[in-house]
């Protein structure tokens, strides 16, 4: 769990989107720990995202 903490997606174009799935755990084996998995999206998905809601917004005022 330390490990996941620490980790920051950003520096891959991602960012985590914990509202999206549940977290995942593979299990451990004995040369390894268990793996947690936390969905993630692409941070350039969610700014054009943003970018068509601000539009709309502005196409309506």
């Amino acid at each position: 769990m330390a490990g996941i903490n620490r980790f920051n997606p950003e520096v891959y174009g991602y960012e985590y989107a914990k509202e999206i799935a549940p977290k995942m755990q593979l299990a451990p084996m004995g040369w390894r720990g268990y793996i947690e998995m936390c969905p993630v999206r692409s941070i350039k998905q969610s700014f054009q995202i943003l970018l068509f809601l601000i539009n709309n917004i502005l196409n309506h005022i």
